[in-house]
């Protein structure tokens, strides 16, 4: 209590709660004003059905944006989400093997950390990493999935998703009930190679005229232990042995409560509540002295989080979002031993609280303004001697504003953002209750979408973002490596694109090409050096990162007759992400110019299909060039290129009002022995059969 009496009475606080209370009063005002004055104006709207496709958010985005809708993930033959983002130009999943391996995303080499992800308009984090692993998400109530390089163009957005350089927005899916059909259900049960299961169900229903619910239940488990080659060596000719991936096996639960309303027609309202449970095997790197690993992790996540959303006549929208976060991480290792000789136990808590505030006001057509609100508060515990303890309260104010017009988008904010920082070693005379400097700062963000033709869907663009990110908790307070002294690290986008949707002819309806060039910059990089000797390393502000990148994305699809068409997405991107942290240094000189680790300068993927009313047929690819595994670009880092392809065949029979669905797929299909991070072998050659229905 005491510590939290300390934080209300700091100048800045006590400012940023009554500027978040006084938005959200405000809100409330306006809308009162606004609907008292437009009540009649409303009730005399009618209600309209637009049945026209829309065209592409990509087309006409003012910053790099990438859509992947549910019917497009269904065509790629992936497992799980993190396999989805793989289609993503621009984007570099690593991916540590297995259905159990964990899963980060960086976006043009700026690592995981920059990259914010938000489940359904809510920010996600990790106060410990500062990375989200995509592996506790499911795809099977995934509607749609976004990733944005840059600031988007929705202003009326929580200040969070303004804080990253790039955002993963995922939807979840919403209740599809009228008042005919009052509930669905879906019912799935997916089997494959090494050992894997995975049933799911969910169930959706109307609760009265203005609620639906939906219910969302879902287990897998699989062995992992699938073959892999082991190199005795770095190069094709050295001894080979045939080896099984060995305590990979995974465990996991995820159940999902969701309740919508929409009150007057004016008023929407998510509230839901999620859990995830796992257990899985840790099974280490392969080397030459191959162990079987022993390690395991029990990780528990539950959240509940809330989005209340307000029209307010024809000026004003406000909407409130609130989550609750807490995290429980239990971390076994039988091989190494404590202080009391027993083998090694830690466990670690998270707790975060999260408020959110945002007012739209649109006085004009063409004119929009916002401002948002967020307020967050961080700690995390743990039974490792010595901890720091520390708690992390957050403040980000935007301002925003957007001019929209048929020929030309704009599109500029500003961020605040006022971080405070507190510790509670046990340690005190050892520690002297050191804690991460406090940081305020300011960054701009502008982008600009010009439309030169009138009859033509051509888009031209300009994006410019200036960001930082707070080092994570591990950065700062891990035992013998941390350093509470680091600095946030800063950095700087630019980009110039073109995007473009033609209907060409009547068998190719529309044909979409986007293409993107873009410099970042990286200053203040928190890298690992070593201090005395090998053995004892240190967090430091020391790195510096130039990334020169093109990104280009086709979409279109064929129709030869009626039913039968086929359908073409493919993604390329060239990246050059140059260490140029010192070229005199007598450590770093020997990584300048050098490429960063695990970032191919080639890298691309695609899809195709062929849908009829017989059997559907898809085919997938990824391709990556080749990387190093740590800064020096030597034979001894070098990890050699990969492409995995993946087939499938499917059918969909609906009887009256139940529809039948069936698929099956090889995964990898050549078998190529590859890996994404080195020592940790990508799963070979696959099936999966999946059988669902639903009613």
């Amino acid at each position: 209590m005491t510590q939290i009496k300390q934080i209300f009475t700091d100048n800045i606080f006590r400012k940023t709660a009554t500027t978040f209370f006084t938005l959200m009063l405000q809100g409330m005002y306006f809308c009162a004003i606004s609907q008292s004055v437009d009540t009649i104006q409303i009730k005399q709207l009618q209600e309209v059905n637009i049945t026209e496709k829309a065209i592409k958010k990509e087309v006409y985005s003012a910053t790099p944006l990438q859509v992947m809708d549910a019917s497009k993930i269904e065509r790629l033959n992936v497992t799980q989400l993190s396999d989805a983002v793989k289609f993503f130009s621009g984007a570099t999943v690593k991916d540590y093997g297995g259905v159990g391996g964990m899963k980060t995303v960086s976006v043009r080499g700026f690592g995981a950390t920059h990259t914010g992800v938000s489940y359904d308009g809510i920010p996600v984090s990790d106060g410990v990493s500062g990375q989200i692993d995509l592996g506790r998400f499911s795809l099977n109530n995934v509607s749609l999935i976004t990733l944005s390089a840059g600031q988007s163009d929705d202003i009326f957005q929580p200040a969070r998703l303004f804080a990253s350089a790039a955002v993963l927005k995922i939807q979840s899916s919403t209740p599809d009930v009228s008042e005919e059909k009052k509930a669905n259900v879906n019912a799935e049960l997916k089997a494959g190679s090494f050992g894997l299961w995975n049933p799911l169900l969910y169930v959706e229903g109307r609760l009265g005229n203005s609620f639906s619910a939906s219910a969302h239940a879902e287990y897998l488990t699989s062995r992992g232990n699938y073959p892999f080659t082991l190199r005795y060596g770095t190069s094709e000719s050295d001894s080979t042995s045939y080896e099984k991936r060995e305590n990979s096996d995974v465990e996991t639960w995820r159940t999902e409560i969701a309740l919508f309303g929409k009150l007057k027609k004016s008023q929407q309202l998510r509230l839901q509540c999620s859990y995830y449970q796992s257990e899985r095997g840790l099974p280490g790197a392969t080397t030459f002295y191959y162990i079987h690993s022993k390690q395991r992790l029990w990780d528990k996540l539950f959240f509940s989080q809330l989005h209340y959303e307000k029209q307010c006549g024809h000026d004003f929208s406000f909407q409130i979002n609130g989550k609750y976060n807490r995290t429980f991480q239990h971390y076994r290792n039988p091989d190494s031993w404590s202080s009391d000789s027993t083998a090694l136990e830690n466990n670690y808590y998270q707790n975060e609280g999260y408020g959110s505030a945002t007012v739209l006001y649109t006085p004009a057509d063409a004119w929009s303004f916002s401002l948002a609100n967020d307020v967050f508060y961080n700690d995390m515990d743990s039974d490792l001697p010595a901890f720091a303890y520390p708690e992390r309260y957050t403040w980000l104010a935007v301002a925003a504003g957007k001019f929209n017009k048929s020929y030309i988008t704009v599109t500029a904010n500003i961020l605040s953002t006022v971080v405070r920082e507190y510790v509670h070693y046990k340690d005190i005379i050892l520690h002297g209750n050191r804690k991460a400097p406090d940081s305020e700062r300011f960054s701009p963000a502008f982008s600009v979408a010009i439309r030169p033709f009138q009859n033509e869907e051509f888009n031209f663009r300009l994006m410019y973002k200036e960001i930082f990110r707070m080092p994570s908790f591990n950065d700062l307070y891990y035992s013998q490596v941390g350093n509470p002294d680091l600095k946030p690290e800063y950095t700087w986008q630019y980009n110039v694109g073109i995007s473009y949707n033609k209907k060409v002819c009547a068998w190719m309806p529309q044909i979409t090409a986007i293409a993107d060039i873009y410099y970042n910059k990286v200053e203040n990089k928190i890298l690992a050096v070593p201090t005395k000797n090998i053995f004892e390393w240190s967090m430091k502000n020391v790195g510096k990162v130039d990334i020169y990148g093109v990104d280009f994305n086709l979409d279109t699809y064929f129709v030869i007759v009626n039913n039968f068409r086929f359908l073409l997405n493919a993604t390329y991107s060239y990246q050059k992400a140059l260490d140029v942290t010192s070229e005199t240094d007598p450590i770093y000189s020997k990584l300048y110019k050098h490429q960063i680790p695990y970032t191919p300068e080639h890298s691309g993927g695609g899809a195709f299909t062929f849908e009829n009313p017989y059997l559907n047929f898809s085919y997938s690819v990824i391709c990556s060039g080749s990387r190093y595994s740590l800064g020096q670009n030597i034979p001894e880092n070098y990890l050699k290129p990969y492409s995995d392809h993946s087939i499938s065949i499917g059918k969909q029979v609906k009887w009256r009002v139940v529809s039948f669905s069936g698929k099956f797929e090889i995964l990898n299909l050549f078998d190529e022995q590859y890996e994404i991070v080195r020592y940790f072998p990508m799963q070979g050659r696959a099936w999966r059969v999946s059988i669902g229905v639903k009613w």
